[in-house]
C-alpha cells in the first residue's frame, strides 16, 4: 500500500499541522508534558492561514505569468517543430519542487477538453485529484524518496536524459498502481511509444526538466535536439528571474527612499522581499552595533505559515518550557555578541567571522545560545513540520565595514549559487537602508544628506540600466526562437545556436550584480562646467532625422559649480528626455531651447530648459517632483524626484512652469564654486535628438 505524502509543504492531502504532530520529534517527545504542550501550540499556530498582498507579490505574479508563457512557447515548438505528441516543462522551484508550468499536446491527437476528461477518469480511480495540467497537483519533489520512481526525479537526480516506455512513469506515485491500465490505454490512444525527461541547467545548477512524448523510438539525435530546447528553457527561466530581481531591487530602492525616517520600516521591507522573492519560510535582519553585537531588528515569516500573533503564541510556549522569557522579535533579547566566544556556535557569529555567507541544516543554529539546549528538540520539531531544510546567514557591508547579517530559511535541500548572489543583493539593500536612515537621523544638514542619497541612487540606477540592456538583448535572442517551427530543420538548429549567446548575456549580469554589492561607489565632486555637462547630456540622447531640435545657447564666463559632473549630466538628461517625450506626444516637430547665464548679484548660475511639447495638466503640475508620480504608461516616477533631491542637495533650486498644450519650462539655479574657474564654452550648439529613449 502506497504511503500518503507527509513530508512536503503544500502537497496533498496531509496538512502542515498534521505533519507537525506526525514528525519523528513529536513521537520521541510527546510523553513529556511541556514539550507536548509546546508542539500542540505550534501545530495550532501553523495550521492557520493569513495571506497578505504586497508589492513583491505583484512583481512575482507578473514574472510568473511571463515565464509560463515563454515555457509554453518552448513546449509548443517541441510538438509543432519536431513532431512530438506532447511536451511539458517543469522549472525547479522552492522546496525542491518540479511543478509542470507549461504543457502542449498535438491538437490533432487530443483536445484540451479530452485531456481534462482523461484526468477526471484517472482521478476517479485514484480516489483523489490527479492532473498533468494543474501545477498544484502536477508536481514532484526531487529529494523526497516517495517520488524516487518518477521519471522527472530520475532525470533530475542522475543529471542526464532518461527514457521510459511507459507514460505512467510521469504519473507515479501520485497516481496509484490501479490507474496504470487506464494510463496505458491513454498512451495507446495517443500512439505514444516512448517518453523522455531532459534535465536542463544554468551553468552547473539544475534548473528544471523538459518532457516529451514521441511516436517511435527516441534517438540520440532526438536527445541532442531536446537538450538544445532545454537550454532555451533554462535561459528563459534565468532571464525572468533576473528581471524579477531587478524589479524588486528597484521597488526596494524607491520604498527605502520614501522611508528614510524609519530604519525599522526599511528593514521590514527587506525581509518581506526575501520571503516573497524566494518563497522562503522566513527571514530576519540583524544590525551590527557599537558593542559588537548583532540584535535582530526585523523578522518576517511566510504569512501562510504564521502571523505575528501566532509567533507570540509559540514564544510563550517555549518560555514555559525553558523557564525564561523568549522574544525573537525583541532586539534586546535576540542578540548575538561577536566578541563573546560563548556565541561561537551561532550561525551569525560564524558568518560574520568568515565575511561570507554560511548555511547550516539546523534552525537551532540561529538561536544558540540565546535559546538554551533544552529548547533544541522543540525547535527541530517545528523545523521539520515547516519543511525547513537549511538556514543561511549572509553578512553585508558598506565598504569593508560590516553593517549586519541577513538570515533566511528555505524548504529546499540547499541554497543555489544564484540564491546566494541574490541574497547578497538583498543584504546590500539592507546596508543601504541602514546607512541612509542613520545618515538622515544624524545629519543636521539636509542638503548634505540629499547629495549622498542622490549619489547612491545614481549609482544604483546606472547599474540597473545596464542590467536591463543585457537582459533585453538576451530576451531578443530568445524571442527569435518563438517562430522556430516556421523554419526548416537546418535553420532551426542555427536559431537554437543563439541560446549560448543569450546565456552569455545573462552571465554578464552576474558581474553587474556584483557591482550592486558596492552601492557607495565614489562619485567624486569637483569644480564642474555646467555648459560642458549640458553638451554631454545632449550627446547622450539618441538621435534620429526629423526629431526635435535642441537649441543650446550657452552663457559666457560662467563660474563652475562643485559637484559630480556625471550626476549633473544625468539631471539634464532626465529633463531633456521628459521634454522630448512631451514633444512626441504632440505628433509634430518641436524644439527644446536651453540657455545658461550667471546671476552675479546672487552668485547663482541659472539654467533654463524650455520645450513646446504637450505640457503638463494643471492638476498634475504640483506633483511632478513626487516619488512614483508619473503620467506615462511605463514610467517609474523616479527621475524628476531624484533630480530635485540632488539639486537641492547642492544648495540649488529647481522649478517648473507649464501651460497644457503649449509647453514646459524648467528653471534650475545652482550656487557657484567660490575658487577657480572652468574654461568658457561659448559656441552655440544646435542639434537633432530623438529615437528610442532609454
Amino acid at each position: 500500500m502506497e504511503r500518503p505524502p507527509t513530508s512536503r509543504f503544500a502537497n496533498q492531502p496531509t496538512t502542515l499541522r498534521g505533519r507537525l504532530l506526525e514528525s519523528r520529534w513529536v513521537g520521541a517527545l510527546a510523553n513529556f508534558p511541556p514539550i507536548a504542550f509546546l508542539l500542540r501550540i505550534a501545530a495550532r499556530m501553523i495550521g492557520r492561514r493569513a495571506i497578505k498582498v504586497s508589492i513583491y507579490d505583484t512583481v512575482r505574479k507578473t514574472t510568473a505569468r511571463s515565464l509560463n508563457e515563454k515555457l509554453r512557447v518552448i513546449a509548443i515548438d517541441v510538438v509543432e517543430s519536431l513532431g512530438y505528441v506532447g511536451a511539458m516543462v517543469a522549472p525547479y522551484e522552492a522546496g525542491d519542487a518540479l511543478p509542470v508550468r507549461a504543457i502542449h499536446v498535438d491538437p490533432q491527437v487530443a483536445s484540451p477538453e479530452q485531456i481534462l476528461l482523461w484526468e477526471e477518469a484517472v482521478s476517479q480511480i485514484a480516489g483523489k485529484p490527479v492532473s498533468i495540467t494543474n501545477p498544484k497537483l502536477a508536481r514532484v519533489y526531487v529529494h523526497d524518496d516517495y517520488y524516487a520512481s518518477n521519471l522527472a526525479v530520475k532525470a533530475a537526480t542522475s543529471r542526464k536524459s532518461t527514457i521510459s516506455n511507459e507514460l505512467f512513469s510521469l504519473f507515479v506515485p501520485f497516481a496509484p498502481a490501479a490507474a496504470r491500465p487506464m494510463v496505458k490505454g491513454i498512451q495507446d490512444a495517443l500512439g505514444i511509444d516512448q517518453v523522455i525527461a531532459v534535465p536542463f541547467f544554468a551553468g552547473d545548477e539544475f534548473v528544471g526538466n523538459l518532457f516529451a512524448a514521441k511516436r517511435g523510438e527516441i534517438t540520440p539525435q532526438d536527445r541532442a535536439t531536446l537538450e538544445a530546447f532545454g537550454r532555451q528553457a533554462a535561459a528563459a527561466i534565468e532571464s525572468e528571474r533576473s528581471r524579477q530581481l531587478i524589479d524588486i531591487t528597484q521597488q526596494l530602492t524607491y520604498a527605502m527612499q520614501s522611508n528614510l525616517e524609519n530604519e525599522v520600516d526599511i528593514l521590514d521591507l527587506i525581509v518581506k522581499g526575501v520571503v516573497n522573492y524566494f518563497d522562503y519560510a522566513g527571514a530576519m535582519v540583524a544590525t551590527f552595533e557599537d558593542d559588537s553585537s548583532l540584535p535582530v531588528r526585523a523578522v518576517h515569516i511566510d504569512p501562510r505559515l504564521a502571523n505575528s500573533e501566532q509567533v507570540q503564541e509559540w514564544q510563550t510556549a517555549i518560555s514555559s518550557l525553558i523557564g525564561q522569557s523568549v522574544d525573537i522579535t525583541n532586539p534586546d533579547y535576540a542578540r548575538v555578541y561577536l566578541n563573546n566566544p560563548n556565541f561561537a556556535e551561532n550561525l551569525a557569529y560564524i558568518a560574520s567571522g568568515s565575511g561570507k555567507s554560511v548555511d547550516r541544516p539546523d534552525l537551532f543554529s540561529l538561536f544558540t545560545p540565546v535559546l538554551p539546549e533544552a529548547a533544541r528538540p522543540a525547535v527541530m520539531g517545528i523545523q521539520e513540520a515547516m519543511g525547513i531544510h537549511r538556514v543561511i546567514a549572509v553578512p553585508f557591508f558598506v565598504g569593508d565595514k560590516m553593517v549586519g547579517n541577513l538570515f533566511a530559511a528555505t524548504r529546499s535541500r540547499q541554497f543555489s549559487g544564484g540564491e546566494r548572489a541574490a541574497l547578497e543583493i538583498f543584504g546590500q539593500q539592507a546596508a543601504i537602508g541602514i546607512r541612509n536612515a542613520r545618515l538622515y537621523r544624524a545629519s543636521e544638514d539636509r542638503r548634505q544628506v540629499a547629495q549622498v542619497f542622490g549619489k547612491m541612487a545614481f549609482t544604483s540606477a546606472a547599474y540597473l540600466h545596464e542590467l536591463r540592456n543585457h537582459i533585453g538583448l538576451a530576451k531578443l535572442n530568445l524571442d527569435m526562437l518563438k517562430d522556430i517551427q516556421s523554419f526548416p530543420p537546418d535553420a532551426q538548429l542555427e536559431l537554437l545556436n543563439l541560446v549560448p549567446t543569450a546565456l552569455q548575456r545573462l552571465n554578464q549580469t552576474t558581474t553587474i550584480l556584483d557591482h550592486l554589492h558596492q552601492p557607495w561607489r565614489n562619485q567624486p565632486d569637483e569644480p564642474t562646467d555646467v555648459n560642458l555637462c549640458i553638451k554631454r547630456s545632449i550627446e547622450k540622447m539618441n538621435r534620429g532625422p526629423g526629431d526635435a531640435n535642441i537649441d543650446f545657447r550657452p552663457g559666457t564666463s560662467l563660474p563652475p559649480v562643485f559637484t559630480s559632473p556625471e550626476m549633473l549630466i544625468e539631471v539634464f538628461r532626465i529633463i531633456l528626455k521628459n521634454g522630448l517625450e512631451a514633444i512626441q506626444e504632440t505628433g509634430r516637430n518641436g524644439k527644446i531651447q536651453i540657455a545658461t547665464s550667471y546671476l552675479e548679484a546672487d552668485g547663482l548660475l541659472e539654467i533654463i530648459i524650455q520645450d513646446n511639447g504637450i505640457g503638463i495638466r494643471p492638476e498634475s503640475l504640483s506633483r511632478v517632483f513626487e516619488l512614483k508620480f508619473t503620467t506615462k504608461q511605463y514610467g517609474m516616477g523616479f527621475g524628476l524626484f531624484w533630480a530635485r533631491d540632488y539639486i537641492e542637495g547642492l544648495g540649488g533650486t529647481i522649478r517648473v512652469h507649464s501651460a497644457y498644450g503649449e509647453g514646459t519650462l524648467f528653471s534650475i539655479r545652482l550656487r557657484r564654486y567660490q575658487t577657480g574657474w572652468v574654461g568658457e564654452t561659448t559656441e552655440p550648439v544646435t542639434t537633432q535628438v530623438g529615437g528610442t529613449l532609454s
